[in-house]
């Protein structure tokens, strides 16, 4: 004869455990997706702060165009205003007010 209960409390604690893993794996997985997209982040406002070091090497030289640490900076001016671009992309306008 076997004993039924013995059965049940083995196929209990299985299942907690098994419940236990899941959580644990998920959470695992949550706080490693959360640190990829965070360090992604983290490079992505790196190379905007040396897009902007780049960009005040320029204007303090004087150069229109420059190229230094990966970064190209392009500086448009104008009577009116002042654009700086990072690979085409606007990353900074300066605009000259008149009295």
């Amino acid at each position: 004869m076997v004993n039924i209960k013995r059965k049940r409390i083995r196929a209990y604690i299985l299942w907690e455990s098994l419940l236990a893993t899941a959580i644990l794996a998920s959470l695992a997985s949550l706080l490693l997706g959360q640190l990829n997209y965070h360090q992604r982040q983290l490079r992505a406002l790196d190379r905007q702060a040396q897009a902007l070091s780049v960009a005040i090497m320029a204007v303090q030289t004087n150069q229109k165009h420059l190229r230094k640490n990966g970064q190209d900076i392009t500086i448009s001016q104008s009577s009116a205003e002042t654009i700086i671009k990072s690979e085409e992309k606007e990353i900074f306008r300066v605009k000259t007010l008149s009295p």
